[in-house]
């Protein structure tokens, strides 16, 4: 009976994936996305002062999380348009939406911004989104570059692990009511040179607000 007790109490073993999606959303989203009562008012607040400014309108109040198949986060999403594709969509960075400062873990006045970008069309208005890659897979991607450091983990399943940060991550802020809603993770297959990630994140605007060409603000 003591046997079985103690098997049943036994600490449960988190995967890499899993433990990625928990640092990110504690570590990161909690301090981006929900207004903390004094002086952040919120993301979607924040992406609404940014249109009253710039004179612009975001259809999607979300900020759209990218996952790399190959975990690659350029410094500019700008550098995943395709060279020489007038016809394509094509990203471009905008100013970025306010600063974040917030005292957090010892660190005072800590800095947190999201980047904006417009999706230029052919022949169409541009759309803007607020968009940026998912820097625990960048940094896992780092990690794997560097196996002198990090040889325990030269023969990790990269696919297994983006699996459970993207599903453990979903499950997070959908449980969440501070970021349900207000998060979007983003699949890219950067390895395809058939996908252009413009047009991934158009599609996935289209999914969620499917008359986003309509969408105006007052």
């Amino acid at each position: 009976m003591n046997l079985k007790c103690q098997q049943e109490q036994k600490p449960t073993t988190i995967t890499y994936g899993v433990g990625m999606a928990c640092s990110f959303f504690e570590g990161y989203l909690k301090q981006v996305i929900p207004s903390d009562g004094h002086k952040f008012v919120g993301f979607q607040e924040n992406i609404e002062r940014y249109e009253n400014a710039q004179g612009v309108v975001f259809p999607v109040r979300r900020l759209f999380i990218i996952m790399t198949r190959s975990l690659y986060s350029p410094p500019d999403l700008k550098q995943f348009n395709k060279e020489n594709r007038d016809d394509l969509s094509q990203l471009e960075a905008c100013q970025s939406l306010k600063e974040i400062e917030k005292d957090v873990a010892g660190v005072k006045n800590r800095i947190y911004k999201n980047s904006a970008y417009m999706i230029r069309r052919a022949g169409a208005a541009p759309v803007f989104v607020a968009a940026e890659c998912a820097t625990p897979l960048h940094t896992l991607h780092e990690v794997l570059h560097n196996t002198t450091l990090y040889q325990e983990l030269s023969n990790m399943n990269t696919e297994e692990v983006v699996a459970d940060f993207s599903k453990m991550l979903t499950s997070i802020i959908s449980k969440s009511p501070q970021c349900r809603d207000k998060c979007e993770l983003v699949y890219f297959d950067d390895t395809d040179p058939n996908q252009n990630l413009a047009d991934v994140l158009l599609d996935k605007i289209r999914e969620i607000e499917p008359n986003f060409e309509k969408v105006t603000r007052k």
